[in-house]
C-alpha cells in the first residue's frame, strides 16, 4: 500500500490528478472552480441538465456567487 499512496501522493502534487465534485450546488461549485484555478482537472457531476449546461458554457448558474469570470476563464482552459 505504501508504493500506491506515493504514487498518488506524486500525481497530487505535480497536478496530474483529477478531482470529481458530485452535486455542483453551494459547496460544491464553488469547490470545483477552486480546485480548478489551482491547476486540477475537474469533473462536475450534477442530476440537474441545465445547470451542467451552463456551467460547460462557463456561466455560473448560481449568480449571488459571482463566479461567472472565474468560471469562464475555467472552462477556456479545460480545467
Amino acid at each position: 500500500m505504501g508504493k500506491m499512496m506515493e504514487e498518488l501522493r506524486k500525481q497530487i502534487e505535480n497536478k496530474e490528478s483529477h478531482i470529481c465534485i458530485i452535486g455542483l450546488g453551494y459547496v460544491g461549485l464553488p469547490t470545483a472552480v477552486h480546485f480548478a484555478e489551482q491547476g486540477f482537472h475537474v469533473i462536475g457531476a450534477d442530476v440537474n441538465k441545465r445547470t451542467v449546461e451552463m456551467i460547460n458554457s462557463g456561466v455560473c448558474p448560481l449568480q449571488d456567487l459571482n463566479l461567472n469570470e472565474r468560471m469562464k476563464k475555467i472552462v477556456e482552459s479545460g480545467h
